[in-house]
């Protein structure tokens, strides 16, 4: 075999407190992520002269500091080997958004080369390989829904939640994760939530108190900044969500819908406020 296509699927995170700063500089959190169907397409071809990187997003870097490239180095590093790759993203995931685009990228590079270059490296391996790039780069190995502690890599998988409408709204604009946290270091204070109770009402199955269990930390330093994102917040409730949320350290926003019906409903009543609704990558809101 010499090329492998692979879906690179976002995540939001349903819960997001960060605990202290850790003596290495990384930061202890306590997180409940959460797949969603919204994937970038990622091929790998073995050809080519080195590790190269081609993407049709223009804010995507494709030289050392891509953390596709990293993953991979550090993958073909640790198997002993050398590899001549040509890796092409199709970038349906915002950047710079809260979804972890980049990691879930680089995520599928560690599965696509353990299946291309057939090391058959268990996904603990590829975990260990991933977490030296990336933080979210774990938990997109793994999928679904779990706990994340420790910087994010420590994970305790969850039920599946089952088949559960989330509206995806993106303002357009990127927020820089260290940014975020350097805003945070001030302010630092006890959860008004519990990841407990929410992981409670996910397995009762009580859409009603999941949605009132939602919680991340980092709205109190970006959405001030950024008001569009407490206007889309708003909005989402108002159109039907049991819960909306910011994911990661924003600005994409979710809500927490109760059905499928009340979710494209809302799809609709949000185009037509907005004017424009975009799948993927454009400019100005989308709707994903």
């Amino acid at each position: 075999m010499n090329s492998i296509h692979l879906h690179a699927h976002a995540k939001i995170n349903l819960y997001l407190d960060v605990l202290g700063k850790r003596p290495d500089g990384y930061h202890n959190l306590e997180t409940v992520f959460q797949s969603i169907s919204l994937y970038d397409e990622v091929t790998i071809h073995r050809r080519g002269e080195g590790i190269r990187v081609f993407c049709n997003h223009p804010d995507v870097p494709t030289e050392a500091s891509n953390t596709v490239v990293r993953a991979a180095h550090h993958l073909l590093q640790t198997a002993g080997i050398g590899e001549d790759l040509e890796i092409r993203i199709d970038k349906n995931i915002p950047v710079a958004a809260g979804l972890a685009g980049g990691s879930a990228d680089a995520a599928a590079v560690l599965v696509g080369l353990n299946e291309l270059l057939d090391l058959r490296y268990p996904i603990e391996k590829l975990m260990q390989i991933g977490v030296k790039v990336g933080a979210d780069i774990p938990f997109c190995l793994l999928g679904g829904t779990a706990i994340g502690r420790g910087i994010g890599d420590e994970l305790q998988p969850l039920p599946p939640i089952g088949n559960v409408s989330f509206m995806i709204a993106n303002p357009g604009f990127p927020v820089s994760t260290a940014w975020a946290f350097r805003q945070l270091n001030f302010r630092l204070t006890n959860s008004p939530k519990n990841v407990t109770i929410l992981t409670q009402n996910l397995n009762k199955r009580d859409w009603v108190r999941v949605g009132r269990s939602l919680y991340n930390v980092f709205e109190q330093v970006v959405v001030p900044q950024y008001p569009v994102i407490r206007e889309l917040l708003e909005r989402l409730r108002s159109l039907g969500a049991v819960g909306s949320l910011m994911t990661g350290t924003g600005p994409t926003v979710f809500g927490w819908m109760p059905d499928r019906d009340v979710a494209e409903k809302a799809v609709h009543d949000l185009s037509v406020a907005y004017g424009v609704v975009t799948e993927g990558c454009g400019q100005g809101i989308q709707i994903i």
